[in-house]
């Protein structure tokens, strides 16, 4: 229903694109560049042998795919450990809730934090619910860290709150993916490439507590928690609050932003008051920790990825102890509600694209692997002229932008990063090794856009500061000069 619809050159593709990397043998930050670990890119490798022209399609269901999975395994951890018999009909609302608020109007395509997101949710579940097999949950959870660092913190949590019996062993296992990861680009000398590239990135401390501690609304979630319990009020009140908060945020597309951190509060409130009153504080501190662990990024600030499942852990707790009349009716309620809000923000706010209604223009033939997919007029004009640029140029290189473009031949590609943007390049030696393989190379042809791609659906808005914030473009405008213009790109040389 919505997978077809959408499609923005930016980011789009570039998971796939280390995938294909790695499925034509190249080794993870030897060959190319990568800022985090590459375990995620392994996983998608299969997305690219089902088709080569329905690749985008196929990408996007298996995030549909993924994000169903969070959702079952995250309310089947929180019914199995609290032991409550709750009736199906919660248990898959629920769900519902859980899905549609943790996808939102995030863009369907894969993702390393949505990844690792699962993997995480899916080894919880197996260490509270298998007895004989839960070590395979340390496993998951490791492998988790090789999608993207911020989950290494939940092996440690895992094993102390639940495998310290067998902590030696549970350790081991955890950092069993870790171990082969490293120790495979060690063999592939390299180490030193790995180092420089994971520590790329040390804004720690501003993306991961500044955040936070700065975000008023993250003390209202806190102190309102007290409050609730001091002045005992209706629970069906304040579940009913809290899913109009998040309905009211997610129409008004305040939803991923600072307005989010609302529900962490919440969660953190939650847990320290059970803390205070010496009750059992396990879910909603797993619920905190994996939250955080999935808002610490550069560009996506923001635990919204894990908001479904911050809300419907708060809804659980206020809803497992009504009469079945008044629940159902009101989790009735939330579904039909929740449901058309859905459907009204995934048709409406279209990740850099414009409302569906609009989207007209078909990439068959035009971008490869983009078979049914549908886009607005500006953008399929910028790539019908790109198109043409290929066939008529050779050894042309586009920069920073439309890697989608590029997913099935990526192994071929000069600059040795999937997406060349600021987050990807952060210092000079990183720069210096995206860019080893065109310093030298006379025969390339560099296209750069002279507009905004990330706001192509608002019109041509020219770049900011001719494109020179982004390390890759001031590199090349340094040592290539200037040959002609498109109507929408700069073209240089030698």
């Amino acid at each position: 229903m919505f997978s077809k619809f959408g499609f923005n050159p930016t980011d789009e593709g570039f998971v796939l694109s280390a995938s294909n990397r790695l499925m034509h043998g190249q080794i993870p930050h030897v060959d190319f560049s990568s800022v985090r670990p590459l375990g995620y890119a392994y996983l998608h490798i299969p997305e690219l042998l089902f088709s080569k022209t329905h690749v985008f399609l196929m990408s996007r269901f298996i995030f549909w795919l993924e994000q169903v999975l969070i959702a079952y395994f995250w309310i089947s951890i929180i019914i199995s450990y609290s032991k409550t018999e709750v009736t199906l009909f919660l248990k898959y609302t629920l769900i519902i809730i859980c899905f549609l608020f943790n996808v939102h109007y995030f863009p369907a395509s894969v993702l390393h934090t949505i990844d690792g997101l699962l993997l995480s949710v899916l080894g919880i579940y197996f260490i509270i619910n298998e007895k004989k097999w839960n070590y395979i949950g340390y496993f998951f959870i490791g492998y988790a860290a090789i999608c993207k660092q911020n989950y290494l913190i939940i092996l440690p949590m895992t094993i102390y709150l639940f495998g310290r019996e067998n902590m030696i062993r549970n350790l081991l296992i955890g950092i069993l993916p870790i171990i082969i990861y490293v120790g495979y680009i060690h063999l592939n000398n390299g180490w030193h490439d790995l180092s420089i590239q994971l520590s790329g990135h040390n804004e720690i401390v501003n993306v991961g507590i500044h955040s936070y501690l700065s975000n008023p609304l993250m003390y209202i979630g806190f102190i309102s928690v007290f409050v609730y319990y001091k002045m005992k009020i209706n629970r069906i009140y304040l579940s009913i609050l809290i899913f109009s908060v998040a309905s009211i945020l997610l129409i008004s597309n305040h939803y991923h932003g600072k307005f989010i951190f609302l529900f962490l509060g919440l969660i953190a409130g939650e847990t320290t008051h059970k803390i205070v009153k010496q009750e059992n504080c396990i879910l909603p501190f797993i619920a905190l920790i994996i939250a955080w662990s999935v808002s610490i990024s550069v560009g996506y600030n923001s635990p919204a990825l894990f908001a479904g499942g911050m809300i419907s852990i708060l809804i659980f707790v206020h809803f497992n102890s009504l009469k079945n009349r008044i629940q159902n009716m009101i989790l009735l309620l939330f579904l039909l509600v929740g449901i058309s809000i859905f459907y009204f923000v995934r048709t409406n706010n279209i990740y850099r694209d414009m409302p569906k209604k609009y989207l007209h223009y078909k990439l068959d033939n035009l971008v490869e692997g983009a078979h049914g997919i549908y886009t607005n007029k500006n953008t399929y004009s910028v790539l019908l002229e790109l198109d043409s640029l290929k066939k008529t140029t050779q050894n042309l290189v586009t920069v920073p932008d439309f890697t989608a473009c590029n997913i099935l031949h990526s192994h071929q590609s000069k600059i040795l990063t999937e997406w060349p943007n600021k987050t990807e390049i952060p210092n000079e030696k990183i720069l210096g090794k995206v860019t080893s393989k065109i310093k030298n190379d006379t025969a390339l042809l560099f296209a750069i856009p002279i507009f905004q791609t990330a706001l192509l659906k608002d019109g041509f808005l020219p770049q900011e500061n001719e494109g020179l914030s982004y390390p890759i473009i001031k590199f090349i405008k340094e040592k290539y000069r200037k040959t002609s213009f498109t109507d929408y790109f700069e073209i240089r040389k030698k």
